[in-house]
């Protein structure tokens, strides 16, 4: 991305910050002498082994016809070209197998840049710039907060802003903010990219209007990062530039009672032995709370981003830790490494999925901004985590606009950022489909059932919002004002009950999109285990497997001699399966015991809503059981 209009240009995320020299020596003093030196000792920013990994092959594309509306990108994979830029061409927007089919714009703020939710409601952070740039905060005071939206009717009245949540104590949560839905918990930091604070507020209530139930001070700005564990007990937030000095990298805060957050612990791995010296972007939790997956790169990476250079150092890109004395809350509890593994990009992103039963992490990095000494930018690399002691890369997620082959091609695009930054699955548990957010790439949609063979089968570049704030010295600057570029930042949702996919970008806000052509023409299927009825009438239950090939809402029944009589609802996201036990009532077990031969028979109905035209297809599925 190009620099500002400001007197310094603002790189995303971790340090992504290109700082002018009085800047730099205050991020010098308030990060203490290790990262003070570590900032001096890297001038030219951090080195990057030069192999031949850094040309690899880009992930090969399948899209069959785009679908219908499909507007095809004119450059290279991932590629919006100066040409399309300067023609307008790019202000359309380009799209293949997904379109939109609803947005909000949260007041033409711009500045949009994170996404948690909460069953029908989505929340929207800002790009966080407000800590850092002093005077030039939100021209809007009203616009300025996390952004709380009612989804429930997307394809009707459309996404609709019903609050505007503001701390009293600090600007902006950047990225770092999520929700856990067990316990109806949004959990944010407050203080833009450096922040101080880590707050709860109830979303079960209302999820419409975030209720504020406590804080969590560090005492000093620190955090970046941060992830809640699947009970909602355990907060991971990440010191991401190490601020906080020695044995304070990573914190785990309790928020077991949400309006009174109490550390837990703090760990750093140079109180390792022998010391390690790395710092942590992201991180993942295991669905038992007993492994962290930190995405990690050396401080002289995270420090040396500042002033441009590639994105990766001779450190790990991720290191996988036992958290089970945390989880467990043992006195004294510690955090002990398990392995570490090394990749061509720092470990920016990380997230869990499985595919075929067989675990896996999606580790991605990202590049910062440097006038094109970033190129090949950052990609994304699919781990195979099922000995957690020796992780190994199987495949990358990697664009044309990653090959260094390319860089003088890309390098011209004027303020176009080719890197990945969030990313979304369509299941941890059985996935099929990736959804990464590749800055002005867009959204990526990669297939990895096959995880050692991805193949990319759809892309959405949205189109600019023309009106949207101008912000002096945001990062974004050159992108919003043309109106030429957007920039898709956020984290992805994907619905499995109704197909749709939430996303953020920094210029037109949250999104709502559908799936469409070869991703929405796959066939219903199902399965049926077959059972006698001597098995029914002895347990009067019967074991019904079902699968979609595509997101499906349906109903499984069961029929005996014709007479429905039992019924069971199932949500199925792409690819997925469910086994569900249906009981005879005690009409259907007279029947059989009256008829013996009496036919019982399973039935699917299957309701899809992912055509391209819109409508919804149903389909059934009938299997006969037999008679005795």
């Amino acid at each position: 991305m190009g620099k500002g209009k400001g007197s310094f240009a603002v790189v995303p995320l971790i340090c992504v910050l290109g700082l002018s020299g009085a800047e730099q020596r205050d991020l010098e003093r308030a990060a203490g002498p290790r990262a003070a030196h570590t900032l001096r000792a890297t001038p030219g920013g951090p080195s990057l082994r030069v192999s031949a990994e850094l040309d690899g092959p880009a992930t090969p594309m399948d899209y069959g016809d785009c679908g219908p509306g499909a507007r095809r990108e004119p450059g290279l994979q991932g590629e919006v070209p100066m040409s399309a830029q300067r023609s307008g061409d790019s202000a359309k927007g380009y799209q293949c197998n997904v379109r939109r089919v609803g947005s909000n714009v949260v007041g033409l703020r711009g500045q949009n840049f994170q996404l948690a939710w909460y069953e029908d409601c989505a929340y929207v952070s800002t790009v966080g710039i407000q800590a850092i740039t002093g005077a030039l905060g939100e021209p809007d005071p009203a616009l300025d907060g996390i952004a709380a939206l009612d989804v429930s009717d997307p394809l009707g009245s459309g996404p609709k802003l019903t609050d505007i949540v503001k701390s009293p104590v600090a600007k902006s949560s950047h990225e770092a903010i999520e929700v856990n839905a067990r316990r109806g918990l949004l959990v944010t930091t407050q203080g833009g990219l450096i922040a101080q604070y880590i707050e709860v507020y109830d979303v079960k209530t209302d999820c419409r209007h975030p209720r504020f139930l406590g804080r969590y001070d560090a005492g000093i700005p620190l955090f970046h990062g941060l992830r809640v564990a699947d009970d909602g007990r355990t907060v991971y937030g990440t010191d991401t530039f190490g601020l906080t000095g020695a044995g304070q990298m990573l914190h785990a805060v309790d928020i077991s009672d949400p309006t009174r957050p109490t550390r837990l612990l703090t760990w750093d791995p140079i109180t390792l032995s022998p010391p390690k010296q790395y710092a942590s972007h992201d991180l993942e939790i295991s669905d038992d709370g007993n492994r962290l997956y930190l995405g990690t790169a050396a401080l002289s990476a995270v420090v040396g981003l500042a002033i441009g250079g590639p994105s990766k150092a001779d450190t790990p890109s991720l290191a996988i830790l036992d958290s089970s004395e945390v989880q467990a809350r043992k006195p004294g509890a510690k955090l002990h490494e398990l392995s570490t593994l090394d990749l061509p990009n720092f470990g920016h992103t990380v997230q869990r999925i499985r595919v075929a039963g067989k675990p896996y992490l999606l580790v991605s990095g990202e590049a910062p901004i440097g006038g094109g000494q970033e190129c090949p930018w950052a990609w994304g690399h699919i781990v195979d985590i099922s000995d957690e002691r020796h992780p190994k890369r199987v495949s990358d997620l990697r664009l044309q606009v990653n090959q260094r082959r390319h860089c003088a091609a890309t390098s011209a695009d004027g303020g176009a950022i080719y890197s990945i930054h969030y990313v979304g699955v369509d299941s941890e548990q059985d996935t099929r489909y990736v959804f990464y957010t590749y800055y002005t790439g867009g959204l990526r949609i990669f297939d990895v059932h096959d995880p050692a063979h991805p193949t990319e089968v759809g892309y959405y570049q949205p189109p600019p919002t023309p009106g949207t704030t101008f912000i002096a010295a945001s990062p974004f600057t050159p992108d919003a004002h043309s109106g030429v570029l957007d920039n898709t930042t956020s984290v992805v949702r994907f619905r499995p009950e109704t197909g749709a996919i939430w996303l953020v970008s920094v210029n037109s806000g949250f999104q709502v999109l559908q799936l469409t052509g070869k991703l929405a023409r796959q066939r219903l299927t199902v399965r049926l285990t077959r059972v006698a009825p001597a098995t029914a009438l002895r347990r009067g239950r019967l074991q019904v497997r079902a699968s979609c090939a595509q997101p499906c809402r349906g109903t499984v029944q069961l029929r005996v001699g014709g007479r429905r009589t039992a019924t069971r609802s199932v949500v199925l996201g792409v690819g997925g399966a469910t086994t569900t036990a249906l009981t005879l009532n005690a009409r259907a077990r007279a029947v059989l015991r009256r008829r013996p031969t009496a036919r019982v028979a399973a039935v699917f109905i299957a309701r899809d809503r992912l055509t391209g035209d819109g409508a919804q297809r149903v389909r059934t599925a009938r299997r006969a059981l037999g008679g005795r």
